[in-house]
């Protein structure tokens, strides 16, 4: 299948008939358009196929019309035609369809429909293919569901927001060990057996002694069918069962379909793909089946769910005709079918109804005359029938959709019904779908895989493992569902308790979805590949919180049992959630840094000093021991602001959120970063944090605390919370129970807390060489410099002492970890070396390192540093000049870029001296990429004028205190100013100092250039002229540091560089 080909020309479909459809009105135009699309798909389908009769063929004989409107007679003839033949599939075609079917046939559309170098004629064949169309065709509508719903999702939008197709071999899996293991258990067909590539043979045959069994009386259903795919697979698969039981060819289509395939589905799109898919496959199968269908009215138990909703307002006629003896009865029925399918495409197939009598309700549809009533009460009492019923067979992709997302109704009903599996829309059909299934049935489901270790599951882990049993489960890498990033599995579950053993295969080390099939095709035909593992069921009740780690080996679950819960002598903690952190967090460069309050050690002393700003720990990206350090929250007044908005909030929230463990802030104590992409770590948190729930924390006591440290940054705790929980996501249960071992020997945790302690002042001191951190004293080209001359030496002394710290860094975790497996008892199990990728300190680095230098030497221009002192001078307050002596600052805080190269050049002799200034000037350019045609100086004139705000941007991530002034694309006029030494006459002094100046340079110039120059020069006067006024538009406008420089920013965005 050429699935990209496919997925372009879907949406192209859908792109050029909803601009088609763009004169009908707006509320219907969405299906006016997809019953286009779907007509065209199924009739093209057909024609290849040769399923049609000649005489309803359109495109394969398009060339004979003479006139568009003989073309389109005989497609809306055809239409008519199929309606009338498979009414369950294909509606009257309404006027809107018709009219947009003429206009379709004038498009080019219809061309690229017949290409077989578009679609591929072989693409044609497959008649699973028809629900990849579908799902491409409606990947717009689902990116902007996703997009537009942040909050929850609409009844109307679930299948949009839920809806993905399942690949095939995942299907095969499914079917194959679903299906086909309940018939090869029952009957040892191995014949069957030998064909099913993906079914994995367990050693131990669940099944009772060979019996002959009637394939009519298996019963497969899809609780989510969308378009089919699941079944059209299970079709071939009874069909095949069906022919090794003897039955003749052409009866089994019309067999399958009337006895064995059932689908529920809330998305009527969807529902009349899956029942065209089908009746496909019997036409594929038996040419006579389309005569068969109308005949004998055979029509598949798939349905999509029909709502009670219109039954309210003509309840009336459904009592009709009740003896008086009988309506407390009658009512009781129609009462309980209507209230249970209110708003039923809310809920879907996880609806249950209680006391349904089958008899009363046909009685109530022969008794009923409106057409229309009757229609919804047939379509429900089918429906009911498919609910009510038992399955020996279940299989699913169920939809994916969090509790939090879900509709205020769903989420009610899904609180109400399935309290102890309402984490997510997967998980709830998990726990219904198994009530589906039969004694000793199989169930089958394609899932996100946290459903094996977080917290959020547990009650669903537990019921899986204790009162069903898992057959074989595959967890897939991942990324590696293309079609959504989302850590999947699928797997196999019997309805019947079971200690025995499971087959697990793990593909995490297997990247791209095409390895995947590859690699369990591998596990399945040799079960001793090393990602294969047979596991007891019980053994995943060892672990608290029986996360399913099946790769877990008996000495590594022995650790848990040996362990003491790390819960048991340190309280994990999740930190506050401030419900808008535009509005409350900063990056701590962005305010007046005299706001700020460091180092307080408790709530009261912080609300006493008056301070508005605390440092703020939001976790961040993979760090150990420290770092980190980069917001500040308003927590002024002990948070008053913060507990008054989320009092506001929580009056219309169903759950009190915000402050968290409030007696914990300001306390010492471990944090770590809630997500991770690759691995896990914690820092100290020293005192005077408040930390949020991106950093949640743990607080132990303060002779444990750098054990803890030690332990928590090894390999054996990653290990053991890939255990856990392996999605990555970091929360404070799974730190909570994390298995602690202590040393038999005092002298041996000695020996770990002062390692602990040497690899945090590494960590810190690695922090603080940088100007991002609060604690940075001066650039580390002006400390390591020893008495040296050149910026070579002083680069070369740095890149020795950083390559020093990284190496006491990897050699005392390393020690760490050999220490702890020698605790632990596995050291044959792991190896204590450490990848250079996980030191998360910085080497010396030629061309970042000479950038930051450059911004350090900006900083002392502007007097944020200055040479005669270390740490932050100025960053808000009373700026004051007796404080730059050795180099002073800009008097007024602005330099117009074209300045820039001269002052780097004085700093660079201030530094290093005049007598190497040509030699350093050449150093920096060389990081700088100079040209081979360019001058040092040149190179650095460049660099400011084009890549130094970029790389400032990205230094102060996206919130630059120095902010560049520019007048347009001819950067006629560009100036750098100091945020923090805003006042309101800064726009005038820019304008009447700078601005004006330039403008008259370019005056004088312009008369003695050539004619080239002479127009360029003229746009440049051109765009200072607008400049000019845009100026005078900003000037004296009010500005708040404590606004962050994002809302400032905006104040001023016309005369600024974009960021």
């Amino acid at each position: 299948m050429n699935k990209k080909n496919i997925k372009h020309f879907a949406i192209h479909v859908r792109e050029r008939i909803m601009e088609k459809a763009s004169c009908i009105e707006s509320k219907k135009i969405e299906d006016i358009a997809y019953q286009s699309f779907f007509y065209l798909l199924t009739l093209r389908y057909m024609e290849v196929n040769d399923y049609l009769p000649k005489d309803l063929c359109v495109f394969s004989c398009i060339g004979q019309y003479k006139t568009n409107e003989a073309l389109k007679n005989k497609l809306l003839k055809t239409y008519d035609a199929l309606s009338e033949m498979l009414p369950f599939i294909f509606e009257p075609t309404s006027r809107d369809v018709r009219i947009l079917a003429f206009d379709l046939l004038n498009d080019s559309l219809i061309k690229d429909f017949l290409s077989h170098e578009i679609i591929f004629y072989e693409d044609w064949k497959e008649v699973e293919n028809i629900g990849w169309f579908y799902q491409y065709y409606m990947e717009e509508k689902h990116k902007e569901v996703v997009r537009l719903n942040n909050s929850r999702i609409k009844k109307e939008d679930i299948p949009a927001a839920t809806q993905l197709f399942t690949p095939k071999w995942i299907v095969k899996y499914m079917v194959e060990n679903t299906l086909g293991k309940y018939w090869i258990e029952a009957t040892k067909d191995q014949l069957l057996e030998k064909r099913l590539a993906f079914y994995i043979k367990q050693k131990e045959m669940k099944g009772d002694l060979q019996k002959k069994i009637d394939p009519k009386s298996i019963k497969v259903l899809d609780p989510a069918c969308g378009a089919g795919h699941i079944l059209v697979y299970a079709f071939d698969l009874l069909y095949e069962i069906y022919l090794n039981a003897g039955y003749d060819k052409k009866d089994i289509p019309k067999c399958i379909l009337k006895n064995n395939l059932y689908g529920l589905d809330i998305d009527k799109k969807a529902v009349r793909l899956a029942l065209f898919s089908l009746v496909m496959k019997g036409r594929e199968k038996d040419d006579k089946f389309l005569h068969k269908i109308k005949e004998e009215n055979i029509i598949p138990s798939i349905c999509c769910i029909e709502e009670s909703n219109e039954l309210t307002k003509h309840k009336t006629l459904l009592f009709e005709g009740i003896n008086e003896n009988d309506m407390e009865y009658a009512k009781n029925q129609i009462n309980r079918l209507i209230e249970t399918f209110y708003d039923g495409k809310e809920y879907g197939s996880i609806i249950s109804i209680k006391g349904f009598d089958e008899k009363f309700w046909n009685e109530r549809l022969a008794y009923l005359q409106q057409e229309k009533i009757k229609g919804i009460v047939e379509n429900i009492i089918r429906q009911v029938k498919i609910i009510n019923q038992k399955y020996e067979v279940v299989i699913a992709n169920p939809p994916y959709l969090s509790n939090k997302m879900m509709s205020l109704k769903l989420k009610k009903y899904v609180d109400q019904h399935f309290k102890l599996y309402n984490g997510d829309l997967f998980s709830v059909f998990m726990k219904r779908s198994l009530d589906y299934t039969s004694e000793n049935g199989y169930t089958a489901f394609m899932t996100p895989f946290v459903w094996m270790f977080i917290k959020r599951y547990e009650n669903l882990r537990k019921y899986v493992l204790q009162k069903k049993s898992i057959e074989s489960l595959i967890q897939l890498e991942y990324s590696s569902f293309e079609e959504a990033i989302v850590p999947i599995c699928t797997f196999v579950l019997r309805n019947q308790p079971n200690k025995g053993l499971g087959d697990f295969i793990k593909l995490s080390d297997f990247k791209g979805a095409k390895n995947q099939p590859i690699k369990v095709l591998e596990a399945i035909k040799n079960e001793k590949v090393s990602y294969r593992y047979r596991r007891l069921m019980k053994s995943f009740e060892k672990i608290q919180g029986m996360p399913i780690a099946y790769w877990a080996n008996h000495e590594l679950i022995k650790v848990f049992q040996r362990g003491i819960p790390l819960k048991n002598i340190a309280d994990t903690r999740v930190g506050l959630q401030t419900s808008d952190n535009k509005r409350f967090v900063r990056l701590w460069h962005e305010v007046d840094i005299n706001k700020i309050g460091f180092k307080f050690k408790d709530r009261q002393s912080a609300k006493n000093s008056g301070y508005k700003w605390f440092p703020y720990n939001k976790g961040g990206e993979f760090r150990k021991w420290y770092g980190n350090l980069n917001h500040i929250v308003n927590w002024q007044d002990d948070g008053k602001e913060i507990r008054e908005y989320n009092a506001y909030l929580n009056r219309s929230r169903n759950s009190n959120i915000g402050i968290a463990n409030a007696d914990y802030y300001f306390k010492q104590g471990i944090t770590w970063s809630f997500v991770s992409s690759s691995n896990f770590g914690v820092r100290i948190m020293e005192e005077g944090f408040i930390f949020d729930t991106a950093g949640s924390s743990a607080f132990p006591r303060q002779d444990l605390l750098y054990f803890l440290i030690a332990l928590l940054c090894s390999k054996i705790t990653y290990m053991n919370l890939m255990i856990i929980n392996p999605t990555l996501n970091f929360q404070p249960g799974n730190i909570a129970m994390l298995p602690v071992i202590f040393p038999d020997r005092k002298e041996i945790k000695e020996n770990i807390d002062n390692l602990a302690k040497e690899c945090i002042k590494i960590s810190k001191m690695d922090w603080n060489d940088y100007e991002t951190s609060w604690d940075f004293k001066r650039h580390p080209f002006l400390i390591y410099k020893n008495g040296g001359a050149t910026l070579k030496e002083a680069f070369d002394n740095w890149k020795s002492f950083k390559e020093k710290q990284f190496n006491k860094l990897k050699e005392k975790e390393e020690k760490l970890n050999k220490m702890f497996m020698e605790i632990y008892n596995i050291e044959e199990k792991m190896i204590h070396s450490v990848e250079e990728n996980d030191i998360t300190i910085k080497k010396a680095d030629f061309k970042k390192d000479v950038r930051l230098f450059i911004s350090y030497a900006v900083g002392c221009m502007f007097g944020r540093y200055s040479l005669d002192e270390e740490g932050l001078v100025f960053a808000g307050g009373s700026f004051n000049k007796e404080r730059y002596k050795t180099y002073p600052a800009e008097e007024d805080g602005i330099i117009p870029i074209d300045d820039m190269a001269l002052r780097f050049i004085r700093f660079l002799k201030i530094t290093f001296g005049q007598n190497t200034l040509d030699e350093n000037l050449s150093f920096i350019a060389a990081a700088l990429c100079k040209r081979k045609s360019e001058k040092p100086i040149d190179c650095i004139k460049r660099y400011f004028q084009y890549e130094f705000y970029k790389d400032h941007i990205k230094t102060y991530q996206k919130r630059p205190i120095y902010w560049l002034f520019t007048s347009g694309k001819n950067k006629a006029f560009q100036a750098l100013f100091y945020v923090h030494r805003y006042d309101k006459k800064v726009v005038y002094k820019i304008r009447k100092k700078y601005l004006h100046r330039k403008q008259k340079l370019l005056q004088d110039k312009i008369m003695s250039v050539g004619e080239n120059e002479k127009i360029f020069i003229q746009k440049q006067i051109q765009e200072l002229r607008k400049y000019d006024e845009e100026l005078k538009e900003v000037e004296g406008i009010d500005m708040d540091l404590d606004d962050g420089v994002y809302y400032n920013y905006e104040k001023f965005k016309k005369v600024l560089s974009k960021i």
